[in-house]
């Protein structure tokens, strides 16, 4: 038989640092346990009870509103509100505490308490019975009466039994009735690490110095309504009371009924009336030769949806703020969605004009959504708060705030944290933390890997482990950028507000999906440096030229301001400044704004994130359709790219919209016919070993021809198709996305010196494979002669001579050396070539000029540079050899030990090894460069001396090529690179 009861003091994890589970692990758990309802009572305050009240309604778990009251003369209480206005009490309490103490805190005592009371059931929280805990009981009768409770619950520690008697006893003299509590921290025991993890973050100290900071027992979970039955069997009637408790306390956050301010300035007039009265008035103001019919059109169609969605109110208090910015003469523009509307046009909000642009007024406001709108106004940055403070003193405080951030950890913060609650040292926090880049929510277990830590350490592990855990965890609370919700009642009945940590501002404790779950307004009032910009450009113009602009009558479609857009030179301007952007703009041509509408559309983080934009599901879509006539391969394309195959090649042409033109497979020998019937377009093709041939093939042709790496076309190829015509498409899109970099075209020249390279390490590795095998055979007969292959000939006389080997394995074994000759023949005649190379190229001699670069060197780095001009710094070229190392996020410590797997691998091993050479000669150098040497073996011994010395390499190798200049050891141009 099941057992009734509701757990009434839950705290979650809004707590901050206190709790360590969120409200719908919460309620999930409640619900696999059959217990019947949940009261939140997070530490002074109800930061999570939206999310509560969520999952509650997804789960059908009763939520019981309440919050915990730590009062400063008086014993912790729990207090649930058991109607509307008791809530609205319980909100003023918890606002006025708040702004007592500060941001983050609250100060509330005994007589504040039975002020604010009235409606609230208080459940004491004692911890002996002493005769204080008697004292504050009687109190607490006296004050709420039959409102009045004392909670039981078990501590684990010695005599707790006893305890628990003597407290039912004392309760019972005072006639306050008992009611069973588990003070729940967590939801399942496996998460009571973490609330020790937490608890130690909020105390600043290690898990290992904790001590009685630490919560004294793992019992602070969820447990099913028997177990408590079982734990309580000597109180059966306080479990009973838990469900009383539920029963009396009928509030729910959908009773909250939210009512905009009124906006009225004529008496007698509905806020749709005044509405309606000043957007005609606006309509004529902007329209002065008359409203077009298509305007007045879209404004009555807007003014009606406005009027069945009842957000007249709302229009009106933007409008307000608005003409106050104005009357001030502070510049601000409304945008994003509500640059839709043409009512926000007329009423001074946007500067998108109605008649000139087609509007989707649905896109801001739609009946089907039933979403609050949300209008964004900026102004001038240095006077926004001027704005600010008017909303302020016009709707009052206690009917205004902003709306609150939630500050949740992300990887790199709680590994920080979690290292320190483990007792790591700070230079092991900080090189694992060194991993996770930007704003990371995850960890990635390859790149800790890298570190070369050991993490399979048991504190390490648990340390990641924990981290993950608390990935996501509210940590604090922090103001919105400018998000304002006000009311026409009073805020402070809604929701508590505390003080921000700015002087003359105030918060809500809830965030933006909280208020948007609850269908709360809320008005942005955003700042934006580029309109204090305009700001001072307009007033200039005024002053010295008479011109006197706002920003709805500046021209429009200047051609010469938007050639200077198509080039990219928008430097400082504000939405097209970033350098994704400025990389899109010579592509799409923008020559209206419409066009700039789109490639701002385009260049976002959503679209971007998720590896598409318009013109890329455009053309997706086209991958199934047919192929193109002859035709529409001599009509204008942008973009072609090319999929080279062993015998037929795939062309996808795209216009600069991002529209398929063309579709057409070639053979070998249409390739160029079919070029040359093209007018010039840019042509994309993945590089290959055979695509540097084809690309001068086609650039002769006349065409800008470029090579795009393989691994930045496989993210473009469309999943679960895989052919010629989908990677055709995939080069196209991306070759257009802004974050794309290329492979520089070889000449014939430089393609043949890489040949002889590639052959010649083709078969040093045929000569290494030989040569172990050589020395395995010989091994197993007991044959062992030092390493390096100058003494293999000594291995070969020992075979010959001696007489325990079988016939066999001795012809086996001259076969094999006389393949060994063969090999090296063939090795010495190629380095032959490439040593004459290396005296001929006046670039190779340069080089050749540098300690620890011999010929073989030199030819390879000449034949893979096409153009060293390509590398703006000396860090950036060896960046390109993945010979620099990585960076901390915040340009702290680097890690000289890691050689990444990009740039040119061959390059690179040839760098290191010479540098491992010079260091190993260091010692016996007797000049500065050899005691130079010696210092860094001292400073970053072994590995670490080895990459710092082929960067170095690197750097000078640039400087000399760049510079044209052969290396001065002497010098300060060079050598100081």
């Amino acid at each position: 038989m099941s057992v009734p009861y509701a757990e009434l003091q839950v705290t979650t994890y809004f707590s901050f640092l206190r709790g360590a589970s969120s409200p719908i692990e919460l309620f999930e758990q409640a619900k696999a346990l059959g217990i019947e309802a949940l009261g939140i009572c997070d530490r002074n305050s109800l930061a999570g009870m939206v999310q509560a009240h969520v999952a509650a309604k997804e789960t059908g778990i009763r939520l019981v509103v309440g919050c915990r009251l730590d009062l400063a003369d008086f014993l912790p209480v729990l207090v649930y509100p058991t109607d509307r206005a008791a809530y609205g009490r319980l909100c003023r309490l918890l606002s006025l505490g708040k702004a007592r103490a500060g941001k983050g805190k609250c100060h509330l005592l005994w007589e504040d308490l039975v002020a604010w009371g009235e409606g609230l059931l208080v459940i004491l929280l004692p911890d002996t019975a002493d005769d204080a805990c008697a004292l504050h009981l009687r109190k607490l009768k006296d004050a709420f009466a039959d409102r009045a409770y004392m909670a039981l619950t078990l501590r684990r520690r010695p005599n707790d039994q006893m305890r628990l008697y003597e407290l039912a006893n004392l309760a019972h003299q005072a006639r306050v009735p008992a009611v069973v509590t588990n003070d729940v921290l967590f939801h399942t025991h496996d998460r009571r690490i973490l609330q020790d993890v937490v608890t130690c973050i909020r105390n600043h100290t290690t898990i290992d110095e904790a001590g009685f900071a630490r919560e004294r027992h793992a019992d602070r979970y969820l447990k099913p309504p028997a177990e408590m039955a079982r734990l309580f069997s000597r109180y059966p009637e306080a479990v009973a009371r838990t469900m009383e408790i539920v029963e009396r306390c009928r509030f729910s956050l959908d009773d909250l009924a939210y009512q905009y301010p009124d906006e009225v300035s004529v008496p007698g007039q509905s806020p749709q009336q005044a509405l309606e009265a000043l957007t005609w008035e606006g309509a004529a103001a902007a329209y002065p030769e008359g409203i077009p019919p298509e305007v007045r059109k879209t404004l009555s169609h807007e003014l009606a949806l406005i009027g069945r969605m009842d957000y007249a109110p709302y229009f009106l208090t933007v409008h307000s703020i608005v003409r106050y910015a104005r009357s001030q003469g502070i510049l601000c523009q409304g945008r994003g969605s509500a640059a839709n509307s043409a009512v926000c046009y007329v009423l001074g909000i946007t500067a998108i004009d109605p008649a000139r642009t087609s509007l989707l007024f649905e896109r801001f406001v739609s009946e089907e959504r039933r979403e609050p709108p949300d209008i964004d106004v900026d102004f001038e940055h240095a006077r926004r708060e001027q704005v600010i403070q008017w909303i302020y003193g016009h709707y009052g405080r206690n009917h205004a705030a902003l709306t609150a951030v939630v500050t949740r950890y992300r990887a790199k913060g709680a590994l920080r944290d979690v290292g320190k609650v483990m007792g790591l040292p700070e230079d092991l926090i900080r090189t694992l933390s060194g991993q996770i880049w930007g704003w990371g929510r995850k960890l990635d277990e390859g790149a800790l890997n890298e570190t070369g830590i050991d993490l399979s350490d048991r504190r390490i592990r648990l340390t990641l482990d924990l981290t993950r855990c608390l990935i996501g965890v509210p940590r604090h609370l922090s103001q919105h950028p400018g998000g304002f919700v006000l009311t026409r009642d009073r805020l402070d009945e809604l929701v508590p507000i505390e003080p921000a940590a700015m002087d003359g501002r105030q918060i809500i404790e809830w965030d933006k999906d909280d208020i948007d779950v609850l269908k709360f307004m809320k008005v942005d009032v955003l700042a934006l440096g580029m309109l204090t910009c305009m700001k001072k450009g307009l007033d200039l113009l005024a002053e010295h030229k008479g011109q006197h602009y706002t920003l709805q009558t500046i021209p429009a479609e200047d051609p010469r301001t938007y050639a200077m857009i198509r080039k990219a030179d928008t430097i400082g301007v504000f939405q097209i400044e970033s350098r994704a952007q400025m990389s899109m703009l010579p592509r799409l041509r923008p020559r209206v704004f419409y066009d700039l509408v789109i490639e701002v559309a385009i260049v976002r983080p959503g679209p971007i994130q998720m590896g598409w934009t318009a013109s890329m599901r455009h053309q997706c879509a086209m991958l199934g359709s047919e192929d193109h006539s002859e035709e529409t391969a001599r009509m204008k394309v942008t973009i072609i790219g090319l999929d080279i195959a062993k015998s037929v090649f795939q062309a996808h042409g795209t216009d600069a919209s991002g529209k398929c033109l063309l579709k057409k497979k070639l053979g070998r020998s249409e390739v160029v016919p079919f070029f040359e019937k093209l007018e010039r377009c840019q042509v994309v093709i993945e590089a290959c070993s055979t695509s540097h041939h084809w690309a001068r093939v086609i650039r002769d042709t006349g065409h800008e021809v470029k090579l795009i790496p393989p691994e930045m076309v496989k993210p473009f190829v469309k999943r679960g198709k895989k052919n010629d015509a989908v990677d055709a498409a995939a080069i196209c899109l991306a070759a257009i996305h802004p974050d794309t970099r290329f492979v520089p075209i070889k000449n014939r020249e430089q393609q043949s010196l890489l040949s002889l390279h590639s052959t010649r390490t083709l078969l040093v590795k045929q000569q290494t494979m030989l040569v172990n095998a050589l020395r395995a055979l010989a091994a197993e007969f007991g044959l062992i002669v030092p390493l390096g292959n100058a003494r293999l000939p000594e291995l070969l006389a020992k075979i010959e001579t001696s007489s325990n080997l079988p016939d066999a394995l001795k012809q086996t074994t001259i076969l094999l050396f006389e393949q060994y000759g063969r090999l090296s023949e063939s090795i010495e005649s190629l380095e032959g070539g490439i040593r004459t190379h290396a005296k001929q190229d006046e670039d190779a001699r340069r080089l050749l000029t540098v300690p620890g670069i011999g010929p073989v060197t030199a030819s390879l780095i000449v034949a893979s540079i096409t153009d060293i001009a390509a590398f703006d710094t000396a860090r950036h070229f060896a960046a390109w050899l993945g010979l620099v190392p990585r960076q901390h996020s915040s340009g702290g410590k680097t890690r000289l030990g890691r050689i990444t797997k990009t740039g040119n691998r061959e390059i690179r091993k040839m760098l290191v090894l010479g540098a491992t050479s010079m260091l190993y000669r260091a010692q016996k150098w007797n000049s500065a460069a050899g005691a130079w040497l010696c210092k860094l073996l001292e400073r970053r011994p072994g590995r670490l001396a080895t990459v710092a010395l082929a960067n170095k390499l690197a750097r000078i190798i640039w400087a000399l090529l760049s510079r044209k200049e052969i290396y001065r050891p002497a010098g300060r141009s060079v050598a100081t690179v």
